[in-house]
């Protein structure tokens, strides 16, 4: 054939061309890796970020528990064990019920049972192509009802995101 390529496909008579493709894929795939999952120059320095989330429909005396250990510069974690971040304030919120009322008409009542716990947290993160990193949890897109598991003294709860404030926003 040529030089270059023999007739069995072989790079100088050596090495085989669909192995050196093999060995690139690999590669690629290792370098993607590396760069999703590292702290590459492709990512963002860590800055502060105070994320706000909610503890939905606890009942008043988990409601109680946590207002009362949940103090500020509490230290919270994901369900592995990772740092989130410190907690900045904790906010009882009402939880509604809708409920048909006489005209069959849904209508929206404050919950007698259950209450709502707005969490505000400080912790560390970074930005990496549209992903926000915060220690244990990544949010992507729009932070609106992203879920994750929160532990902090003595409550492991699962809680939604309801905003996320970065740098100097995070630190008013």
């Amino acid at each position: 054939m040529s030089r270059f390529l023999d007739e069995r496909g072989r790079v100088f008579g050596k090495i085989n061309i669909i192995d050196i493709l093999v060995v690139l894929v690999i590669a690629v795939v290792i370098v993607f890796v590396l760069m999703r999952f590292s702290g590459s120059s492709l990512v963002s320095d860590t800055s502060p970020v105070k994320v706000t989330f909610v503890i939905p429909k606890q009942h008043q005396s988990e409601v109680d528990f946590i207002k009362a250990k949940w103090q500020p510069d509490i230290t919270l974690y994901d369900e592995s064990g990772v740092t989130l971040g410190k907690v900045v304030d904790v906010e009882i919120t009402a939880d509604y019920t809708e409920f048909l009322n006489s005209k069959d008409e849904l209508e929206a009542f404050e919950s007698p049972i259950y209450s709502n716990v707005k969490v505000s947290m400080l912790g560390q993160g970074r930005l990496a192509g549209g992903v926000a990193h915060i220690n244990g949890i990544s949010v992507t897109g729009s932070t609106s009802g992203f879920t994750f598991f929160v532990v902090g003294e003595g409550v492991k709860r699962q809680a939604f995101v309801v905003g996320l404030e970065w740098a100097d926003e995070a630190t008013k």
